[in-house]
């Protein structure tokens, strides 16, 4: 779901940047089918691109929050009557993690090459493991370009709710042996 404002966006497209209000979206998946101990040898997110005009990269963070609402959060809270202790979830020690050098609960990808079709956002290896280790198999993640100027750079993709199926968002994860 998406973040910009004080409305609630679940149910729209899925957009990342600025084309007004800053834009970060928010997911959580359940991968607590993946066997404790089992090795992990890559995870990447699978989106499709409804449109894009964006030339930055960014990051994708572990979200601390583990009861935020997706029928609730807005860019000031993360659900009705409860705010992110910064906005858009910012706060690097209650809401998300920090993207320092390092930290292996942010990874950082690559401006989508193309306006329409698929971004993959890879690397999510370590971020699936710690959420099947530490966090009942919830992953939770947000995605925050690294530069969000009012009116530049953004892209949006097709949310878990279009048609048809193949368009929705899709953790891969590669398992080992």
């Amino acid at each position: 779901m998406q973040i910009s404002d004080s409305t609630n966006h679940d149910g729209a497209d899925l957009p990342v940047g600025s084309a007004g209000p800053p834009f970060r979206v928010l997911f959580e998946f359940d991968v607590s089918d993946i066997p404790a101990g089992k090795v992990i040898t890559g995870a990447s997110l699978d989106l499709t691109l409804a449109a894009s005009n964006s030339s930055i990269g960014g990051k994708v963070c572990r979200l601390r929050r583990a009861d935020w609402s997706e029928t609730q959060a807005t860019w000031t809270a993360y659900k009705t009557g409860s705010s992110w202790a910064a906005a858009g979830a910012s706060d690097a020690t209650n809401d998300v993690e920090s993207p320092g050098s390092g930290n292996t609960a942010c990874v950082s990808y690559a401006a989508p090459v193309a306006t329409t079709g698929h971004a993959v956002l890879g690397g999510l290896g370590p971020l699936v493991r710690d959420a099947v280790d530490l966090r009942s198999g919830k992953l939770r993640l947000r995605i925050k370009q690294d530069t969000e100027t009012a009116g530049g750079n953004w892209w949006r993709a097709y949310d878990s709710e279009n048609t048809p199926v193949s368009v929705r968002p899709k953790l891969i994860v590669t398992l080992g042996p």
